[in-house]
């Protein structure tokens, strides 16, 4: 199984590839041996079935071959009749899942800035609203000026320029050409070139890439997000026997999320199911390795992808070869020595680094391209200004009726004169 061991088929015969047979070469080698290599015809591990062995390690198990090259997992009942070698390398457990885009909400355009500026922008709008109706105060008759009325005015004065940004009074509330403060035109200016030209210029600039250069994060990244989850199922290949590590785990998270796991698929159509994986409906369990070479097989095959390799990896384990217990001790003996001394040269992490390379463009691809906003993006405004036109309506009607009873009263009132 690629990355461990590839076969190519051509019109000569299978040839070989992968870090393991080359592995193996070099020991033989050294060991001045024969090397024979038979194929499984289904290429599967094997498991045990009618008290019997199947795949590869049925091969072994009936001595129609003397080692397997592909690693296999440690298991008490495989040490009845064969050895394991020092470890190739370490897998551990990943995740691959699709990535779901950030939703666009309603008022998501309120992010495009930090909500402290929100804030800054209305006590600052609070704090010259108060300031300037003290300034004005001074130029009014005591008996004709209101507090709540004058900060009103200004803080909806400043606010409407903030938002049309066309400043076209300075002494805002002046019915008469003389000036009434110095200080109100200078207050009244500094909120306009300071917050309506500055701060709503780049909210402006900041909106379009804001509301569609969408964030995205992974449908599932851990084996607790998959318990938690509703929708996605998430495939582990039956070679891999995950159940000692999630059925019969001590964690009832671990026992939930052994529920929403699809383990009787084999593990060439659990790959077969990349792209189901990247729209969001699946997800593959594996040994990060094994994951990573396909992805790169997949970015070959496709040209992009769009997926996630979630880094929190969990049970790590050792890849070891078997060697049938036929042979001498003597010979596993130095078989292991021939092993280690190429694992320690680290000819593993020489082969993976090409495959990690190409894999990771999968797993960091991001759309960076803008797009035109749409009516989802400025929902948001519409329902502002809804609610806003019905409470202006209301306020309206509520006026008109009000007026008709003044008036009606007053009518009343001057009859009784």
């Amino acid at each position: 199984m690629p990355p461990f061991v590839a076969v190519e088929e051509t019109e000569k015969g299978d040839v070989l590839g992968g870090f393991i047979p080359q592995i193996m070469e070099m020991v033989a080698r050294w060991m001045n041996l024969e090397l024979t290599f038979i194929r499984e015809p289904y290429d599967t591990y094997g498991d045990r079935k009618n008290n019997t062995w199947n795949g590869m390690v049925g091969m072994l198990h009936r001595n129609e071959v003397d080692l397997i090259l592909n690693p296999i997992l440690p298991s008490d009942e495989l040490l009845e009749f064969l050895y394991y070698t020092n470890p190739i390398t370490i897998e551990a457990y990943t995740i691959l899942a699709g990535k779901k885009s950030e939703e666009v909400g309603l008022f998501l355009y309120f992010s495009v800035l930090d909500k402290r500026v929100w804030i800054g922008i209305v006590i600052a709008l609070f704090v010259i609203s108060v300031t300037s109706a003290a300034l004005f105060r001074r130029a009014r008759l005591p008996y004709s000026f209101h507090w709540l009325s004058t900060i009103w005015h200004y803080f909806w004065n400043l606010l409407t320029y903030m938002l049309k940004q066309v400043p076209k009074e300075n002494f805002i509330l002046k019915k008469r050409e003389q000036a009434l403060s110095i200080f109100l035109p200078v207050l009244n200016m500094l909120w306009v070139f300071c917050i309506a030209l500055l701060v709503m210029n780049i909210f402006q600039s900041l909106l379009v890439s804001k509301l569609t250069l969408m964030k995205s994060s992974p449908v599932v990244d851990t084996i607790e997000d998959l318990a938690k989850s509703r929708r996605v199922i998430c495939i582990a290949p039956r070679e891999i026997h995950i159940e000692q590590i999630l059925k019969d785990s001590d964690l009832a998270i671990d026992r939930l999320a052994w529920t929403k796991i699809d383990h009787e698929t084999t593990q060439e159509k659990a790959f077969q199911s990349i792209s189901r994986v990247e729209t969001g409906e699946l997800c593959i369990i594996h040994g990060h390795l094994i994951i990573k070479d396909r992805l790169s097989t997949y970015f070959k095959k496709k040209g992009t992808c769009n997926l996630h390799l979630s880094p929190n990896h969990f049970y790590p384990f050792s890849l070891l070869m078997a060697i049938h217990k036929r042979l001498p001790p003597a010979f596993a003996e130095i078989f292991n020595r021939g092993v280690t001394r190429l694992v320690d040269s680290d000819i593993t992490g020489k082969w993976f680094e090409a495959a990690l390379e190409v894999s990771s463009l999968c797993t960091s691809y991001s759309d960076n391209t803008l797009k035109p906003l749409g009516l989802e993006h400025i929902l948001g405004v519409l329902v502002l200004w809804a609610a806003g036109l019905a409470i202006s309506s209301v306020v309206l009607l509520f006026e008109i009726r009000l007026s008709k009873r003044r008036k009606a009263k007053a009518t009343g009132d001057g009859g009784k004169k």
